[in-house]
């Protein structure tokens, strides 16, 4: 009741009533022992209880006064627990992370507010609910506990993951530990949860980054490597591996010379030095890697440079040329298709300034030179056209048909046709470009349309690119399903695109052929493009040669999600390669016939000779006569069959003509410049005044090209050719100096680069045949070889002066044209005979040289005879009477027949000359620079035809 009285009333107020009612009492009990003392009172009291009622009282009244103390002590102890409880739900109500504690069963008993952010359940719908569910899997709550037991009832950093109230998972990171009572009794788990959803986000973007980084520096044909400042690797991509022949782990931390060797280092070192001393560095060399490969690189170390401006170490790229090389051979083969192509081809960039227009665009605008320049607009070019021939559909209302085209043309929607005045149709296709370039394509469909004016609908279905180009497009996703398919395709394919489209690859092109593709789909589907050759028999039966190229397409999350298949049919290509070939094996087997016939000539001549002779003795014997005819005409049709073998060898002569080097150049300017592209700058110094010069128009056209094309190969970054040309007399002292030079004047034609220049040791060779420092496959070493035997067979000169860093510099010397030579006497009809005249017969071959000077003394001539050019001068020096030189062309001894015949002319003047050869006059003008007005008696001949070529000879003009 006291305890009662105290909550009701307060510690002072109930100490006060309850020490009054004590005193109260006390105060009675004293009354009662006095009254008891005195015997004033009626019945005696009890004076022993009395007495222990009073001790009693007096006995509680000390108590109260003893307790008081305990109970404001108590009173404190609440007051703390209620502000420890209040302190301690504020920090679980504050705290960032989730506090939770579970019974023995893994129900929920506390939790802190923050659970509901983290799972979007109220604190109340959490109490009580099996921790068990909230787990997306069950195996991570398992393992949770398993390993709770298996750490000794603590936990630190344990990853799961949980499913928040609307489904979507969160990650994240416990720690807890488990609860006992004082007797050791199991009661439950307590801990924290720290929401960790958007850091596992992160490092996962991360992992993802550094692996799709890594998938790409995988997929560059370029080595990419990290050097760190200990001259270290730390990081090398797949290719780096290859070229290295070294595993990633065995490449990090080896040292350049580690990797390269000794030779290596010493070629690189410098450049690494000059990298890590903060130079960005590019350069080329050539070296020999681990993998056995020597390679000519480009490469570019770039500086890693720290905040505080440290040199890390440096960032390596390097470039194999040679696949550059076929890069842009590659390019080139496709720029030549398109410049093949009979369409016309332009393409403008997004700001409209041309970029490229192929060949047959310019042939197609012959005049309007100034418009389809790169870097031209547009629009320049549409007000070129309406001024110059207006389109129909634009008479009248030429501005605003200029504004709808020039809007069309940057808004590309479907092909469209052109009609100009002029009665031309063009049938228009463009195409935007992901890069905002437009691609202008134009047929010439006026014949097309004049006949084919129904099927107007049907072309207008040609406004892809890809249904105008020669080769099978298709579009496969990595489920090996078509997603599209050009017209082509559907032609090799032999069934339209509705019934590709969708299908399954293996169930188009049959599962034999499907399956032998399977390594290039597979090795495309992980970002390696593919190109190869196949034999491939489609269901028209035909069994074609294809060239293919798989091209990954990437999706954008960077992932692969199919390929693009190009397809071209190099059927014909092979078979023209082939014929090429057969074509390589005639000339060969002309050149060898070419021989042969001359010396097989010499003997039907002397048959034919000897036959003759041997008629002439015979007339009065008819039996063996008419076996000498038919012995003659056997060797007759011999002679004919020879000529065909010469003919077989088609050997061409030189076409000379008196020009002007000057006029052909500068017509020359604008090919040559579309020859060599924008990076190579031509300038002209055509001299003033320049000499006419006597060479064949087509060869010095040849010799420019090759030598306009060499220079640019020199020149793979750009540069400038300067092409000129000046009169420049040779006098004896730089012709002694030479070889082959005779003095006199020349026109010359110069070409100088700025290109990489020779080293001595190439300058050597230079006119080689077959000399090139091409790569294999790039050019046949012909080029200046060609040159070289025109400029010689012009009866010109060349030199070369080259430097390694300055360029090179080529000048043809071509000669002076001179006047024409006289033309030839009229010859006598009459066949008389000698007229007392003598013959000097030079011919190599005993057994015809025998014949010759028998057929001469028959038909009265004096004759002498020589074997070569020495035995002929020998003779020319012992008798002054020799009216007629009879030789052969092509001797041995080191003299031919017109340098016999200049000879004699210089030492007897008013000599004649007449010349024998087993060659074609097309052959010998071409390989003796003979002039075609010369006498050529060709072999074999008859004694009759021999007599008149004598005469005719006797009474030519010197």
């Amino acid at each position: 009741m006291a305890l009662r009285l105290v909550r009701t009333t307060g510690w002072l107020i109930a100490w006060l009533l309850i020490a009054g009612a004590l005193l109260l009492m006390g105060a009675r009990r004293s009354i009662t022992f006095y009254h008891a003392a005195i015997g004033d009172l009626s019945q005696p009291p009890n004076l022993t209880a009395e007495f222990v009622a009073l001790s009693i009282s007096g006995l509680m009244l000390v108590g109260v006064a003893r307790i008081r103390p305990i109970f404001v002590a108590r009173k404190k102890a609440e007051t703390a627990l209620r502000d420890s409880e209040a302190t301690y739900r504020g920090i679980l109500d504050n705290m960032a992370d989730t506090f939770y504690r579970t019974d023995t069963e893994g129900r929920i008993l506390i939790c802190s507010p923050s659970a509901t952010s983290l799972l979007g359940y109220s604190v109340d719908e959490l109490t009580g609910k099996p921790l068990a569910e909230l787990y997306v899997r069950a195996a991570d709550r398992d393992e949770f506990l398993r390993q709770l037991k298996e750490h000794n009832g603590r936990i630190q950093g344990y990853v799961g993951t949980l499913r928040h109230k609307d489904g979507s998972h969160v990650h994240v990171e416990t720690n807890a530990r488990e609860l006992f009572d004082d007797k050791g009794d199991f009661l439950g788990v307590e801990g924290t949860a720290r929401n960790i959803t958007d850091r596992r986000h992160a490092e996962e973007a991360l992992k993802r980054s550094e692996t799709q980084l890594r998938l790409l520096t995988d997929s560059l044909p370029v080595v990419i490597v990290y050097v760190d400042s200990n001259n270290r690797y730390a990081y090398g991509n797949k290719l780096a591996e290859e070229w290295y022949a070294k595993s990633r782990d065995k490449l990090i931390g080896a040292s350049l010379r580690d990797v390269l060797g000794d030779e290596g280092h010493a070629i690189l070192a410098p450049y690494r030095d000059r990298a890590l001393a903060g130079e960005t560095v590019k350069a080329q060399e050539t070296l020999t890697y681990p993998d056995g490969v020597t390679r000519a690189i480009e490469f570019i170390y770039v500086p890693n440079r720290t905040k505080g401006g440290q040199i890390a170490g440096f960032y390596g790229l390097v470039t194999d040329l040679t696949e550059q090389e076929q890069a842009k051979e590659t390019q080139s083969r496709l720029m030549a298709a398109i410049d093949g192509l009979d369409d016309i081809v332009s393409v403008y960039d997004a700001e409209d300034r041309l970029v490229y227009a192929n060949q047959a665009l310019l042939n197609f605008y012959p005049d309007d030179a100034e418009v389809l320049r790169p870097g031209a607009t547009f629009e320049a070019r549409m007000r070129d056209l309406v001024s110059r021939k207006t389109p129909l559909d634009a008479i009248g209302r030429e501005d605003e048909w200029l504004a709808e085209r020039i809007e069309r043309h940057r808004n590309p929607g479907p092909a469209f046709e052109l009609q100009r005045q002029d009665g031309i149709t063009l049938w228009m296709r463009e195409q935007k470009t992901s890069d905002g370039s437009i691609v202008n394509i134009g047929t010439d469909v006026t014949e097309r349309k004049r006949v084919l004016d129904a099927l107007r609908d049907h072309q207008q279905q040609l406004g892809l690119i890809t249904d105008n180009l020669p080769a099978s497009i298709v579009q496969i996703d990595s489920d090996q399903r078509y997603q599209f398919v050009n017209r082509m395709a559907e032609h090799l394919l032999g069934r339209p695109a509705s019934e590709i489209i969708g299908q399954y690859a293996r169930d188009i092109v049959g599962e034999e052929f499907h399956e032998s593709l399977r390594p290039r789909i597979d090795a495309v589907l992980s970002g390696t493009q593919q190109e190869f050759q196949a034999n491939v028999t489609y269901p028209d039966g035909r069994n074609r040669q294809m060239e293919f190229v798989y091209v990954p397409q990437i999706g954008s999350d960077q992932t692969i999600i199919g390929y693009f298949g190009l397809g071209l049919d190099i059927s014909e290509r092979h078979t023209l390669e082939e014929s090429l070939r057969q074509s390589q094996k005639i000339d060969a087997v002309g050149q060898l016939t070419g021989g042969v016939a001359h010396d097989f000539n010499n003997l039907l001549g002397i048959v034919i000779g000897n036959l003759d002779f041997l008629a002439e003795e015979l007339q009065n014997n008819t039996e063996l006569l008419e076996l000498v005819h038919t012995a003659t005409t056997a060797a007759l049709s011999g002679a004919d069959l020879n000529r065909q073998l010469l003919a077989f060898s088609r050997q061409q002569p030189l076409s000379p003509k008196v020009i002007d080097l000057n006029d052909r150049l500068s017509a020359m300017l604008g090919m040559l410049r579309r020859t060599l592209g924008e990076t190579v700058e031509i300038e002209s110094n055509l001299s003033d005044g320049l000499w006419l010069t006597d060479v064949d128009p087509a060869q010095v056209e040849s010799a420019l090209l090759n030598l306009a094309v060499n220079a640019r190969d020199a020149m793979p970054e750009g540069g400038k050719l300067t092409i000129q040309t000046a009169n420049v007399p040779l006098d004896d002292e730089y012709a002694a100096a030479q070889t082959d030079v005779t003095p006199g004047e020349y026109v010359m034609l110069a070409l100088t680069d700025t290109g990489v220049g020779m080293t001595p040791d190439t300058l050597e060779h230079v006119f080689e045949p077959f000399f090139t420092t091409k790569e294999v496959g790039q050019g046949t070493g012909l080029g200046l070889s060609m040159v070289f035997g025109f400029a010689k067979q012009s009866r010109g000169h060349v030199t070369i002066y080259s430097e390694v860093g300055e360029g090179t510099t080529v000048k043809l010397y071509l000669p002076r044209a001179t006047r024409a030579a006289e033309a030839l006497l009229e010859v006598t009809e009459d066949i008389p005979a000698a007229q007392g005249e003598t013959v000097l017969v030079v011919e190599d071959d005993p057994n015809l040289r025998t014949l010759v000077v028998k057929m001469l003394h028959d038909l009265g001539y004096e004759v002498l005879d020589a074997a070569d050019g020495n035995s002929a001068l020998a003779a020319m020096a012992q008798t002054s009477r020799i009216n007629l030189l009879l030789t052969d062309v092509i001797l041995p001894g080191g003299m031919s027949g017109p340098e016999i015949a200049a000879e004699a002319g210089s030492r007897l003047p008013g000599i004649k000359a007449l010349f024998m050869s087993g060659y074609p006059r097309d052959a010998v003008t071409r390989q003796s620079r003979m002039d075609d007005g010369v006498l050529l008696l060709e072999k074999p001949f008859r004694k009759v035809e021999f007599a008149r070529r004598l005469r005719e000879a006797l009474a030519a003009r010197n």
